[in-house]
């Protein structure tokens, strides 16, 4: 956890065609590279069968709401 705590998000992007056909994806996940180049993808479940979602409680009220919209794969 060491290489993810106290960095920043420097890059937020959609998936490459390279990496969703390493995991097997149809769908565009997301990629977050912190300022250390260290890269956040995240996944549906504990077995990555699917790009998942980051949500965002921008005011502590936990009314959480989807960070981005990705548009499926191409």
């Amino acid at each position: 956890m060491d290489n993810i705590i106290g960095h920043k998000i420097v890059a937020i992007r959609k998936t490459t065609a390279a990496e969703r056909e390493q995991m097997y994806w149809s769908a565009n996940g997301i990629v977050f590279t912190l300022d250390n180049g260290v890269n956040l993808m995240p996944v549906i479940d504990e077995e990555a069968n699917e790009p998942g979602r980051m949500l965002v409680d921008t005011d502590g009220s936990s009314a959480f709401k989807s960070l981005l919209t990705i548009d499926k794969a191409n």
